[in-house]
């Protein structure tokens, strides 16, 4: 994902918004999105 690595230096919970945000833009779901976040070991 080409944006995680524009938000590399910025807090780990201001990551985990902003990408939840932008994925919710884009139409994914609740259950897409926390996969996602799972996989990109942002959340426990």
């Amino acid at each position: 994902m080409r944006k995680l690595s524009t938000m590399s230096r910025l807090e780990p919970d201001v990551q985990i918004r902003r990408i939840e945000s932008l994925l919710a833009r884009k139409g994914f779901g609740y259950s897409t999105i926390s996969r996602v976040m799972r996989e990109l070991d942002l959340l426990n």
